[in-house]
């Protein structure tokens, strides 16, 4: 077991496992497991991403919304820093959209931006699945194009396009499979 010291107060320590963490949250005490989170995630659609992110299944959600899920807490209860904090402690990659990510989202909408093999490369994670993208960034990926535009009008999003990630190579290449 890859065990972890962490230092809450001054003298008190406590031992945790990278895919396990004890955390208190809102004046609750919660063991949370990456894979427990993982399995819980994995069943929603993430929101629409303000300024901060977390990746769980190869898709981007906002923290608060991880959280709110695997604990029950009101989203009120407690900070999105804290909740990136926690969840970056269980392995989780965490980050923060960027202007510049934004501006570069912006210019590939209008021709002017990276390569296709760029956007193949973002799109990777969502293979076999039904996205809405607006320039660069994939606003939802789902199993269905129904599940997709009913996200798109629950969160009142507009898409520039709405497709079918190829899931085998072949099929992006247009040829048939051997």
């Amino acid at each position: 077991m890859n065990l972890v010291g962490l230092q809450r107060r001054p003298g008190e320590y406590i031992l945790e496992n990278m895919n396990q963490v004890q955390a208190t949250i809102a004046h609750h005490d919660f063991v949370l497991e990456s894979r427990a989170i993982e399995r819980t995630v994995g069943r929603v659609l993430p929101e629409p991403l303000t300024d901060h992110f977390v990746v769980v299944g190869g898709r981007r959600y906002p923290p608060k919304q991880v959280i709110s899920l695997v604990t029950g807490l009101d989203r009120a209860d407690f900070t999105t820093h804290h909740a990136r904090r926690v969840l970056r402690r269980l392995g989780f990659v965490v980050g923060r959209r960027s202007d510049t990510d934004q501006a570069r989202q912006v210019s590939a909408s209008r021709g002017r931006g990276p390569h296709k093999g760029h956007e193949a490369d973002l799109l990777r994670t969502h293979a076999g699945q039904w996205v809405a993208q607006r320039g660069l960034e994939v606003l939802v990926a789902a199993d269905t194009p129904q599940e997709v535009l009913s996200w798109l009008e629950r969160h009142d999003e507009r898409a520039d396009a709405m497709f079918l990630v190829p899931a085998e190579e072949w099929q992006a290449e247009g040829i048939s499979p051997h």
